[in-house]
This record gives C-alpha cells, structure tokens and sequence, in this order.
C-alpha cells in the first residue's frame, strides 16, 4: 500500500511539468525546440536532427528490376488426355525452378515449353531456356536405366507403363487380337483429333475454299514389302498413311 502511495505522488508530480520536444522547421530544415504537455505515463524516444538533413532534397531514383520473362500460355502446345507418375512428373518440373540460378547467358532464365508429344503411353515435354538454350525433356514416368551388360529383362528394372499394360492383357486371358482392338480405337480417335487441329489451323490461316471449307496440306507414303526399284509391285500387302504438313501428326493410315 505504500509503494501504491508512492508512485501515485511522483506521477502527481510529473503531471505538472512540461517536456521539451524538438520539431523540424520545413523552411529552413534545422530542430527548433518547444515545449509541450506530453502524458507522462507514456515512454517517448529523443532524437537529434542531422544539420545536413534537407527536406526538399530530391532523393535518387531507385532501381527497379522486373521479370524479362513473357507471360505466354505455352499449355496450347499440350493436347489430349495422359496417364503420368504424379511423384515423378512434380519433382521434374519443380527442378526446372532453379534454372533461373544455373543459366550461363541471364539472371533471367527459365526453361520454356517448346513442345508437347506422346508416344505410346509416354508423355514427353520438351522445355528450352530462350537464353542459354538448354533443353530439357520431362516424361510421364521415370524412363528405365539399364545397367551396362544387363538385358531389358532383368527383374530389378521397373517395368514401363507400356510393358505393364501388356502383361495385363495376357494375365487376364486377352491376346494380340484383343489388343489390337484397343489400339485401334485409341487411333482412331488420336487421328480425329488431329484432323481437327489441322482443320482449326487452316480457317486460322484463311485457307478457306469459296464455299468456306478448309483445306490443307498433307504428306502421303507408302510401303510394301516386294518391290524392285520401281518396276515389280507383287507385294500382296502393304501400308499407306497420310500425314498434316502443320501438325506433324497422322491423319489416315490404311493397311
């Protein structure tokens, strides 16, 4: 109770005294002390005023660095549907972050979808660095690593996803006849869908008939197995198939 006493008479006697500030004057940038009735319980901090310190001073322009990298949607060059290792696939694309840090030509490189192909029921990605031109390819899957003198049967290499997609067919009882049906479905529709993209391509381009149908480019070849530089066709089968200039894909195959 006394202590109580105590520090309510010293805050009594602080009350009554006045403190002295320092401002600064805007014309002539030198403190100008004053005296104002600050609350006492607060704690206040003095500084002193650099004499050099001018308000009007223009203070240098600051160096802004900003991202060189275009903002383009490169996830156009990827189309259709695939079936990838999520782990794998991440843990690729996430490496491509620290290029920026290992570029020999900017501290503003990045790796830059180029291209988007499959293969099977392999995915590949293909990014460049528009700067060093490094490439880099990231696929849906780990592709298998084998050891020197080993054959691609040894047991301690993963199996892809191709070659576990067959031997699911054969352990549930389904042949080459089976498999077969399958693929050509999953053909057709990869060929539909190529049509379409060359057909998008060409009204993008204008190359549109006076009817408004659009035409396109194509690459046809052919082969068959007993042929004599051009002057004995007895094959008794053989393969055609036709291909769009623009996309590089297969539009028609027959056999």
């Amino acid at each position: 109770m006394k202590d109580l006493i105590c520090n309510k008479e010293r805050l009594a006697e602080n009350s009554g005294k006045s403190h002295q500030t320092s401002t600064v004057d805007a014309s002539s940038g030198f403190a100008v002390s004053s005296t104002d009735d600050r609350n006492p319980m607060l704690g206040y901090v003095e500084c002193s005023v650099d004499e050099n310190f001018a308000p009007n001073k223009q203070v240098e322009d600051l160096i802004v660095e900003t991202d060189c990298r275009r903002l383009e949607d490169d996830v156009e060059l990827i189309s259709g549907r695939f079936i990838v290792d999520g782990q794998h696939l991440v843990r690729a694309l996430r490496a491509h972050d620290f290029h920026r840090f290992d570029c020999q030509k900017s501290n503003n490189g990045y790796m830059k979808l180029v291209s988007s192909s499959s293969k099977s029921l392999v995915w590949s990605m293909t990014f460049k660095c528009p700067y060093c031109h490094q490439l880099e390819i990231v696929t849906s899957e780990p592709m298998p690593v084998l050891p020197k003198n080993c054959t691609r049967n040894t047991s301690t290499v993963e199996l892809t996803l191709a070659e576990q997609a067959v031997w699911g067919f054969t352990s549930i009882g389904s042949g080459q006849r089976n498999m077969e049906e399958v693929w050509k479905d999953v053909l057709l529709n990869s060929m539909e869908q190529a049509g379409i993209e060359e057909k998008k391509l060409a009204i993008e381009r204008g190359d549109v008939t006076t009817n408004g149908t659009p035409f396109i480019t194509v690459i046809a070849d052919g082969g068959w197995s007993h042929r004599s530089h051009g002057h004995r066709y007895t094959a008794n089968s053989g393969v055609a198939c036709i291909i769009g200039q623009k996309t590089k894909k297969l539009l028609h195959i027959e056999v």
